[in-house]
């Protein structure tokens, strides 16, 4: 079930959430979306995109990992709908998150092909200033917003994410992670 539109401009709300991302890094937010919204969005990628469901190469997607890959999507159909791009919620959170004059930067999706290995570990966007010192002290600078277009099960896996880890003034690449660091 969708969350309800009250809760969508609550200001309060707004400000936890807000608070909660920028001390985690983080934040889940379930039910934004109705059901049958995520599934005509599916339904459209998979319509559209379907051509990339196997191991080819392509000049117009990056590969991200083993059996993974990144596509630009096209903004038409169900991918130009205002409550995608510019969802109430989302947006509230953006403009406090990042001030009121963001940009949208890219739209896009990750394709993991069955049996594709985990992803290795990695920042979704590159340093600020070239030294993580600094970029471990500045507020977010940058989102991504992740909306997953099947339901996430052991099958299909998910997004792992480390909370905090944007206050970590290392590189990832010297991380050492166990499964116990794994929320």
């Amino acid at each position: 079930e969708k969350m309800p539109k009250q809760g969508l401009i609550n200001p309060d709300l707004i400000k936890i959430s807000e608070d909660f991302f920028n001390h985690n890094g983080v934040l889940q937010i379930n039910n934004l979306f109705d059901r049958s919204f995520v599934s005509n969005l599916s339904q459209s990628f998979q319509n559209t995109y379907s051509s990339y469901f196997d191991c080819g190469e392509y000049a117009d997607s990056l590969e991200v990992g083993d059996k993974r890959r990144m596509i630009t999507i096209d903004v038409k159909d169900e991918f130009n709908h205002p409550e995608l791009y510019a969802n109430p919620f989302l947006y509230s959170l953006m403009q406090k998150v990042l001030g009121n004059d963001f940009i949208l930067g890219s739209y896009g999706v990750v394709v993991a092909l069955p049996g594709a290995e985990h992803q290795h570990v990695h920042r979704d966007h590159p340093s600020l200033f070239g030294d993580e010192t600094i970029d471990a002290r500045i507020p977010s600078f940058a989102v991504t917003a992740v909306i997953p277009l099947v339901d996430l099960t052991e099958q299909t896996g998910s997004t792992r994410v480390w909370k905090q880890s944007h206050h970590k003034p290392r590189s990832l690449r010297e991380y050492k992670l166990n499964v116990s660091d794994i929320p």
